[in-house]
């Protein structure tokens, strides 16, 4: 059965680790996995991946940052996504549509808001019949400024202290209420193997959906 899963969460919350293994467990269960990720996903999507953490992309305007996301979007979407849904596989992306209203739209909401809606038609158009499952991982401030201290993979989007993380909880909350597709709120502030023991159930129970 084809599936289209994605991870979302703030930085540190354990996306990477979940991925692992929810792919992991959904091969053990005999699904064919595709892993992929945003930005990138395709040689043009990771080409801008590349621009974007770069020092010319932090220059860019938040607005000018979510066009050129779209753009790789786009391809990553009908060139890896579609036609692995088509097949009928799993996708499993760290990141999607969630991560531009959260890094980019939220900036500039009166601007950017009304501009995801027409990029998000123009995805929606491509996936056709396929709806997005985001896990939606939470973790307190505290225990994300704890996890990226620790962490060695920090780039220019990761909020590092406090008030900036705080305010990285608030645009993820803002996004779920506007983000199109399914929404399974998980806490990533427990043990990684009951993480995914919480990812399999959510995704396994058609009625356990966060819609509020």
């Amino acid at each position: 059965m084809s599936r289209f899963i994605i991870i979302e969460g703030i930085d540190g919350a354990g996306k990477t680790t979940l991925a692992k293994g929810l792919e992991a467990a959904l091969i053990e269960q005999g699904e064919q996995v595709v892993m992929t990720r945003e930005p990138g996903g395709t040689e043009k999507a990771e080409a801008i991946r590349r621009r974007l953490f770069s020092e010319e992309g932090q220059r860019l305007t938040p607005a000018e940052q979510m066009a050129l996301v779209h753009e790789g979007r786009l391809d990553h979407v009908s060139k890896v996504i579609v036609p692995a849904l088509a097949a009928g596989k799993t996708v499993i992306s760290d990141r999607f549509e969630m991560s531009s209203l959260v890094y980019q739209a939220w900036l500039h909401p009166e601007e950017l808001e009304q501009r995801y809606k027409l990029y998000e038609k123009e995805i929606a158009a491509l996936l056709e019949e396929y709806i997005p499952e985001y896990l939606y991982l939470t973790l307190p401030a505290e225990v994300v400024k704890q996890r990226q201290a620790q962490s060695g993979e920090i780039n220019a989007f990761d909020a590092v202290e406090i008030e900036p993380i705080l305010d990285r909880i608030s645009a993820y909350e803002w996004a779920r209420k506007l983000v199109r597709g399914k929404l399974y709120k998980i806490n990533a502030n427990q043990t990684p193997d009951q993480v995914l023991i919480d990812a399999v159930e959510k995704i396994g129970d058609k009625n356990d959906i966060l819609t509020s």
